[in-house]
């Protein structure tokens, strides 16, 4: 509020409009939720008896983020499922090395074939 002085008297003169907050809030984040997860956050906004945008914020302010995996676990992840495609591939031949196997049978060279089998 300003002062004006007449005279002897000092009036408070009143300013128009609303008073400034302290902290504006001018920025928009907008995101997409699916009316289970809306429902979700407005039932616990009121819960505890914040507006949802509120609730959010403080939300968003005490929540510990991890990230997914970082590149050297990204790494032993991709070494991880090259090895398991790799045995799975040989799991599947597997059979296909028995019936070979079971052609070569012949007399005295049991041992040679299974090392020919075994190397493939």
């Amino acid at each position: 509020m300003k002062t004006a002085t007449t005279g002897s008297e000092i009036k408070k003169k009143r300013v128009p409009g609303r008073p400034k907050k302290a902290i504006s809030r001018s920025d928009l984040l907008m995101i997409r939720l699916t009316p289970t997860e809306k429902q979700l956050i407005a039932q616990r906004a009121k819960n505890a008896g914040l507006k949802p945008s509120e609730w959010f914020r403080r939300a968003a302010k005490s929540a510990r983020v991890f990230p997914r995996f970082t590149p050297e676990e990204s790494r032993w992840f991709r070494m991880l499922s090259g090895m398991a495609n790799n045995l799975n591939q040989l799991t599947h031949l597997r059979p296909c090395a028995r019936l070979a196997y079971a052609g070569f049978k012949m007399p005295g060279t049991g041992q040679a074939n299974r090392r020919i089998v075994n190397q493939t």
